[in-house]
């Protein structure tokens, strides 16, 4: 697995909870999302200062995909690196690395294609210029592309 951690500038450290262990003795598989999710609204809140709650635009996932690769335990020390690859008038991509600090093993990857969406309207909408400016400033890398979905 291709890692470079010098990419991922946004890192968010996950607290492991009794109640997310299943029968195995292993990380439920429905608990990975919500890990993912934590360190999406931090990664908003601390690069584009996105107040979920107060905000009229916001961001909503579209689809997701999970590669599992190894098991997470209760006694693990993770984290998930976070990244936005493209960024489109509507859209973004975000890679994910649930991330074991112990081992310096990948566990988990997620990829997510997130939509601008408007709370009053209940539509999709464009990204705010300035939401896609923190970004490419932040990540240094990624730019804007119009019309990429």
């Amino acid at each position: 697995m291709i890692f470079e951690e010098k990419e991922y500038l946004h890192r968010v450290p996950i607290q492991l909870r009794f109640n997310d262990i299943d029968s195995m003795n292993i990380v439920n598989n429905a608990v990975y999302q919500q890990y993912f999710d934590v360190a999406r609204i931090h990664y908003f809140r601390d690069v584009i200062q996105l107040d979920i709650l107060k905000s009229k635009t916001s961001i909503v996932v579209a689809q997701i995909q999970i590669n599992y690769i190894k098991p997470v335990t209760l006694v693990s020390d993770i984290c998930i690196f976070s990244k936005v690859l493209k960024l489109g008038d509507k859209s973004l991509l975000m890679k994910q690395f649930l991330y074991d600090n112990e081992y310096n093993e990948v566990m988990t990857i997620n990829e997510t294609i997130m939509v601008g969406f408007d709370l009053n309207t209940l539509h999709s909408t464009e990204l705010p210029f300035d939401w896609k400016q923190k970004i490419e400033v932040y990540e240094g890398g990624v730019t804007f592309k119009a019309g990429v979905k």
